[in-house]
């Protein structure tokens, strides 16, 4: 009885070893919920494993059947659990910033977490990006042309032109300038063009989340 045990034991421990490269290939079919599950068993192994929280919080939020404050909530504990030593750290504070901007409102908040971000990689053009697009939602696209041009020289050549566009919109346009983002967040309905009304409910979304 105890070697079956024991047995068991050493069974459970390697097949959690390998819940994360289980969960990464799920990962590239975009098989959300399989994912999560595997990750469950190698976190129980390494619940500081920088790799496997960072997915775990991407695949919370992917997975529909998960959708909520809850689960953003759930997505922002695994992603607090990345080390700020770890080389993934700019990363995993990106996408708090993310999270936090576009799915709880609070620009502030996400503010903080993407200028964490970019003290640790001041060239990180994903965080670059997203703190561009905060500035723009929150009335400050004058100030945004430092993280544009960090987020322009880090994309692909083929970007390059979509980004420019953006750039040109956000400083002659930017009541209108971030149309997707804006439908996105539940601020306009299907083909509506974001107006100063628009703007404003969004503010006040901003508030209310923040006081």
């Amino acid at each position: 009885l105890a070697a079956v045990t024991v047995l068991g034991a050493v069974a459970a421990v390697v097949y959690a070893q390998g819940g994360l490269t289980r969960a990464e290939r799920y990962a590239r079919y975009a098989l959300w919920g399989h994912v999560t599950h595997q990750l469950q068993f190698h976190l129980w192994l390494h619940p500081k494993s920088p790799r496997a929280n960072l997915l775990m919080a991407e695949a919370l939020i992917k997975n529909e059947s998960q959708a909520g404050p809850e689960t953003v909530q759930r997505a922002l504990a695994h992603l607090r659990q990345v080390p700020r030593d770890s080389e993934l750290s700019a990363r995993s504070l990106t996408q708090e910033g993310r999270l936090r901007l576009f799915l709880l409102n609070q620009p502030s908040r996400a503010e903080d977490a993407l200028s964490q971000a970019l003290r640790i990689d001041g060239k990180y053009a994903d965080a670059n990006y997203v703190m561009w697009k905060l500035f723009d939602l929150t009335g400050r696209s004058h100030l945004a042309e430092p993280y544009f041009w960090r987020a322009y020289e880090g994309c692909t050549a083929e970007e390059r032109p979509l980004r420019l566009r953006e750039w040109y919109m956000s400083q002659f346009f930017p009541l209108t300038a971030n149309p997707a983002l804006d439908f996105m967040m539940g601020f306009t309905k299907p083909r509506e063009t974001p107006t100063a009304l628009t703007e404003a409910n969004r503010l006040i979304r901003f508030r209310q989340a923040e006081p």
